[in-house]
C-alpha cells in the first residue's frame, strides 16, 4: 500500500517529467521501427506510416500509461478542481457568500473549540502531566468518589500529610497571594502563589535563570526568597540576566530573586498565571499554626506506573492519621473531621477555578454555534442546488454524450471542497481573532489576576477544524452533487425545461434545506432570548443596596508596623477625614463589601434554642461600621445603626437582615433578642440585636437570600491591618480617587489604596451571564439572518424559476394580489412547518439552558411567541420582495423568454 501511495505521489508530483519520458521512449520506439522498414527498402514516409500503425494510437496508450502509474485520476481531480475554482471566479457573488457563510460558521465553532481546548482538555507545560493526581477530602459518608469534595486544606494539615503519605513522588502544595510593587500610595498589585520547596521538582519545571525552590528551602523561617515568571522578568525586570540574588520589594518586605521560571510554564492554575512565586517556610508561624484557615492546594505526582486505585489506596492507609493531627481543638469537632476520606482526582490539565465556572457555558456555545454552521451550510447548499438546477442542460448534455454519474458527482463535490477549504482557511483567520474576543469577555475585571490562556493552534484543535472542513463538505456539497445527476437528458435539452412541472418537482430538497433553517433559525432565537432576558432580570434585580455612587477604597496600613490595637483608631480616624470631606454625602467601613467574593459564615444559635440541635444554624457575616448602611443606601426597618455606645469592651451587638429575624425569631420583632455563635461546638457570649434591615445580596445575585448578621468594627478586638472603605459621592466615583488618595498620604503616605466602583464590582459578578447574552444574542441574530438570506435566495430563484407560470396565470387574468399570496404562501407554508419542528427542538435545548437561567423557566411562554414572532417577521420581509417581482411581472416578457 505503500508503493502504491509512494508511486501516486511521484506521478503527481513528476507529472510533466513522466510524461515526457514516456513520449521519448514512444518516439524512439517508433523510429527503431521507421529504420526496420527502410532497411527493407520502404521510403521514411511510408516506413513511419507502417511504424505508426502497427504502433497504434499514441494518445490512447498515453491515456493508458497514465493510468498505469495512477495519474489519470490525480490528472481528472485536478481538472474538477480547476474547474470548480474557474466556475467560482465566474460568480463572485455567490463565491463571497457561500466562503464568508463557512467561514463565518467554521471559525466560530473553530474559536469556541480552542477555549475549550485550552480551558478544559490541554495538558499541563511540564513533564508527564498524566502522573498529576489532586489531593481532595470528602466526606465519607455522602461522598463516594474523587469527582467531588473540598480541595482546599490548611497548612498543619499540609505537613501532616507530606509527613505521612510516603507512597507517592512527590507534593507540589500552593496558595494565592498577591503582592503590592509600590511603596505606598496606589497599589500596583501583581498575583503570585506561596509553594512548598519540591513545587518545582514535583511538576519537572526547570529554571530558565539561577535555581527553583528545593526541599532544602523547606525550614520555617527561612529567608524571604522569590521566583519570577517569565513573563514578569521581561515585563517588570527587562529581561536582565544579572537580576539573580537582586532585591526586590514587595509589600513593604525585601525578597531575594533566585530565579526564573521557563516561558512555557503558567502554573497549574489554568487561565491565571502567577507573576511570583515565595515560599511558605517564609512565612509567620501564626499564619502556618492555623488549623481553620483553609488556603493551600495540593497536588501530588503518582510513582512511575501507579493508577488512581493505587494512590487512593495509599492514601486511605494515612488518612485518619493525618486528620487527626490537624483537626481544630474540640473533640465534637475531631470526631467529625476525622471521619472524612482522602482520596485523589485525575490533574493533567492543572486546576482552574475559571474551568468550573465557564465549562458547561462553553459546552452550551458550541452546540449553538453548531446549529449556526448547520445553517451556514443549508446555505451552501441551496446555492449549489439552485447552480445545478440553472445549469440542468449543460448536465443533461454531458450525459448524453458519455460522461459518468461518478464523475458528475466528483465534479460538483469538488466545487464543495473548495467552497470549504476556503472557508476553513478564513474561518481559521476569524477563529484566532474570536478566541481573543472570548478571553476578554471571560475577564472578570480583576486587573491583578486577568485571564491568560494558549489559544495557540495545536494538532488537537488542526484536526477538529479539518473534521468541521469534511463534515461541511458532506453536508452542503453532497446532496446538490447526487441531485445535480439525476437530470433526465431529454427534458432537460428540451426548449423551455425551466416548465412548470419540473421546475416544482426539483425544488423539495431546497424546500426542505429552508425548512430546516427556519427550525435551526428558532432554536437560536428562542436560546438567546432566554439568555438575554436572565441577563437583563439580574441587571434589574434590587440586590438591597444602591451600588452607583459608590466608591471602594481598600486599604492597607501593615506597613505601619503599629501595635495591633492602633490599627482600629488609625482606621477611624481616615473614615472621619473621608466624611469631611465636602463631595463625601456617606462614608463608612466594612470588612469587605457585597458581591465582592468574599464570605464569612459562623453556626448561630438564638437564646432559647437547642445548641446540639443537627439543623443547619450557618449564618453569613460582615463587620461594618456606623453610617454603612446609609452609605450603601440599604434601609434601616427598625431598631438603631451602631453607635457611638458601641465601643470595644461594651456589650456586643448585632444588626440583622429580614432572613435571619424570620428563620430564627419567626413573626416576633428581633430587636433586643439574643444570638450566640458557636465556638467549639459551644454557644459564645450573648450578642444582643439592636437593628433590622433589609434583605440584601451577599455573594452573588443569583443566590437565594442568605441570612445576613452584621457585627460593629469598633467592637473588634482584634483589627485587622486592612479595611474597606465605602465612599458615597455625588459627583462620578473615578473622579473621587484622587481626593482619596490626597486625603490618605497626609495621613500616612505608607498607606496602600486600592479602588473600584462598586457598580464596576457588581458588573464583574455578571461576567459569565454578560458572555452568554452577548454571545447567544450574535449568534441568533447571525441564524436569523443566515436563514433569511437563505429563504429569500430560494424564493427568489422559485419566483425566477416560474416566470413562465407567472406569465401565464397573470395573462389569464390572475390578480397581481393572488400571484403575491401564491409566493407567500410557499413562504408560510416552509416558515410554518420549521417553526413546528423548530419548536420542539427549542423546548428541548432551553431545558439544558436552565442551568444559566434567571427569573425564566425554560419553556417561558412569551419568549415562545415572540420568538415566534420574530422568525415569522423575518420570514414574510424576506419574502416579500420575490412576491413583489413576482406581481410586477409582464407577462409578454415572461412568455418571450420560452
Amino acid at each position: 500500500m505503500i508503493d502504491v501511495i509512494r508511486s501516486w505521489l511521484n506521478a503527481a508530483l513528476h507529472r510533466d517529467a513522466l510524461d515526457r519520458e514516456m513520449s521519448d521512449e514512444m518516439r524512439e520506439h517508433l523510429d527503431r521501427s521507421t529504420e526496420r522498414l527502410m532497411a527493407r527498402g520502404m521510403s521514411r514516409d511510408d516506413a513511419m506510416s507502417v511504424a505508426r500503425r502497427e504502433f497504434g494510437n499514441i494518445g490512447a496508450l498515453q491515456e493508458q500509461g497514465r493510468t498505469a502509474r495512477g495519474a489519470l485520476w490525480i490528472e481528472s481531480l485536478r481538472s474538477d478542481f480547476r474547474y470548480a475554482l474557474r466556475g467560482l471566479r465566474a460568480n463572485p457573488v455567490f463565491a463571497t457568500v457561500a466562503i464568508l457563510s463557512l467561514a463565518i460558521g467554521i471559525g466560530a465553532n473553530t474559536a469556541i473549540f480552542s477555549l475549550i481546548n485550552a480551558v478544559v482538555l490541554r495538558s499541563l507545560p511540564v513533564e508527564r502531566p498524566a502522573e498529576l493526581v489532586q489531593i481532595v477530602m470528602t466526606d465519607s459518608g455522602r461522598v463516594t468518589n474523587a469527582a467531588t469534595g473540598s480541595p482546599i486544606f490548611t497548612n498543619p494539615f499540609w505537613e501532616a500529610l507530606r509527613a505521612r503519605a510516603t507512597g507517592f513522588a512527590g507534593f507540589a502544595a500552593s496558595g494565592a497571594a498577591e503582592f503590592d510593587l509600590a511603596n505606598g500610595g496606589e497599589a500596583r498589585m501583581v498575583s503570585g502563589i506561596q509553594v512548598n520547596g519540591e513545587y518545582f521538582s514535583t511538576l519537572g519545571v526547570h529554571a530558565a535563570q539561577g535555581r527553583l525552590f528545593t526541599r532544602d528551602d523547606d525550614v520555617r523561617g527561612c529567608a524571604p526568597t522569590v521566583v519570577v515568571s517569565h513573563r514578569f522578568w521581561q515585563s517588570e525586570l527587562g529581561g536582565r540576566t544579572d537580576v539573580i540574588n537582586t532585591p526586590l520589594r514587595l509589600s513593604d518586605k525585601s525578597y531575594t530573586i533566585i530565579g526564573v521560571t521557563p516561558a512555557s510554564f503558567s502554573g497549574i492554575d489554568v487561565g491565571e498565571e502567577p507573576k511570583l512565586y515565595t515560599p511558605l517556610c517564609a512565612l509567620g508561624n501564626r499564619q502556618l499554626d492555623a488549623r481553620t484557615a483553609w488556603w493551600l492546594r495540593v497536588i501530588a505526582r503518582t510513582r512511575p506506573g501507579a493508577s488512581i486505585a493505587q494512590a487512593n489506596a495509599s492514601l486511605a492507609t494515612v488518612s485518619r492519621s493525618v486528620l487527626e493531627a490537624s483537626a481544630s481543638p474540640g473533640p465534637d469537632n475531631n470526631d467529625r473531621f476525622v471521619s472524612r476520606r482522602l482520596l485523589v482526582r485525575p490533574a493533567a490539565n492543572g486546576l482552574s477555578f475559571l474551568r468550573l465556572e465557564y465549562s458547561p457555558a462553553l459546552f452550551a456555545l458550541m452546540g449553538m454555534v453548531g446549529l449556526v454552521l448547520l445553517i451556514s451550510c443549508a446555505n451552501v447548499a441551496n446555492l449549489l442546488l439552485a447552480r445545478g438546477m440553472a445549469r440542468s442542460r449543460e448536465t443533461a448534455i454531458r450525459i448524453a454524450i458519455g460522461a459518468s454519474r461518478s464523475r458528475l458527482i466528483r465534479q460538483n463535490l469538488a466545487e464543495g471542497v473548495v467552497l470549504a477549504a476556503m472557508g476553513a482557511a478564513l474561518g481559521v483567520g476569524i477563529a484566532q481573532w474570536g478566541s481573543r474576543v472570548l478571553v476578554a469577555l471571560l475577564g472578570n475585571g480583576d486587573p491583578v489576576r486577568t485571564v491568560s490562556l494558549d489559544l495557540s493552534l495545536d494538532l488537537r484543535v488542526l484536526a477538529f477544524t479539518l473534521a468541521v472542513g469534511v463534515a461541511t463538505v458532506m453536508i452542503c456539497a453532497l446532496i446538490p452533487a447526487w441531485r445535480a445527476t439525476r437530470v433526465d437528458p431529454q427534458s432537460a435539452m428540451k426548449s423551455g425545461g425551466r416548465g412548470t412541472i419540473d421546475g416544482q418537482s426539483r425544488f423539495g430538497v431546497v424546500k426542505a434545506l429552508v425548512v430546516g433553517q427556519c427550525a435551526l433559525a428558532l432554536i437560536l432565537v428562542v436560546a438567546a432570548a432566554l439568555l438575554v432576558g436572565s441577563f437583563t432580570r439580574l441587571l434589574a434585580l434590587d440586590p438591597g443596596f444602591r451600588a452607583e455612587g459608590v466608591l471602594v477604597a481598600s486599604v492597607d496600613m501593615s506597613r505601619l508596623k503599629a501595635e495591633p490595637a492602633a490599627y482600629l483608631s488609625m482606621q477611624q480616624r481616615l473614615l472621619r477625614e473621608l466624611r469631611a470631606q465636602p463631595e463625601t454625602r456617606d462614608a463608612s467601613l466594612s470588612s469587605f463589601t457585597p458581591v465582592s467574593g468574599t464570605y464569612w459564615n459562623e453556626d448561630v444559635v438564638a437564646d432559647g434554642d437547642d445548641a446540639t440541635d443537627t439543623r443547619d444554624r450557618r449564618a453569613w457575616f460582615n463587620q461594618v461600621s456606623d453610617g454603612y448602611f446609609a452609605t450603601m443606601g440599604t434601609r434601616l426597618i427598625s431598631g438603631r445603626d451602631f453607635g457611638s455606645t458601641d465601643r470595644l469592651g461594651a456589650s456586643p451587638v448585632a444588626i440583622v437582615n429580614r432572613a435571619t429575624a424570620k428563620r430564627y425569631f419567626g413573626k416576633q420583632s428581633p430587636i433586643g433578642r439574643v444570638i450566640r455563635l458557636i465556638e467549639h461546638n459551644k454557644p459564645g457570649p450573648a450578642i444582643t440585636i439592636v437593628g433590622l434591615v433589609e434583605d440584601t445580596k451577599y455573594g452573588q445575585l443569583r443566590e437565594e437570600q442568605r441570612s445576613l448578621v452584621y457585627l460593629a468594627t469598633s467592637q473588634d478586638s482584634v483589627t485587622s491591618k486592612t479595611a474597606t472603605y465605602e465612599v458615597r459621592v455625588a459627583q462620578s466615583p473615578s473622579a473621587t480617587i484622587a481626593r482619596v488618595k490626597a486625603v490618605a498620604e497626609q495621613l500616612d503616605q505608607r498607606y496602600s489604596l486600592r479602588f473600584t466602583a462598586l457598580s464596576d464590582q457588581l458588573a464583574n459578578s455578571l461576567q459569565r451571564e454578560r458572555m452568554l447574552a452577548a454571545l447567544s444574542a450574535f449568534f441568533g441574530t447571525l441564524a436569523l439572518l443566515l436563514a433569511m438570506l437563505g429563504l429569500y435566495g430560494v424564493m427568489s430563484y422559485m419566483v425566477a424559476r416560474r416566470r413562465v407560470e407567472i406569465g401565464i396565470r397573470v395573462a389569464l387574468g390572475a390578480a397581481r394580489s393572488r400571484i403575491v399570496r401564491l409566493v407567500l404562501g410557499d413562504v408560510f407554508r416552509m416558515m410554518a412547518l420549521g417553526i413546528a419542528i423548530g419548536g420542539v427542538g427549542a423546548f428541548a435545548l432551553s431545558r439544558l439552558l436552565n442551568a444559566f437561567l434567571f427569573g425564566l423557566t425554560p419553556n417561558d411562554p412569551r419568549t415562545m411567541i415572540a420568538a415566534v414572532a420574530v422568525l415569522s417577521i423575518a420570514a414574510l420581509a424576506a419574502g416579500a420582495i420575490p412576491a413583489r417581482r413576482a406581481a410586477i411581472m409582464e407577462p409578454v416578457d415572461a412568455l418571450r423568454e420560452d
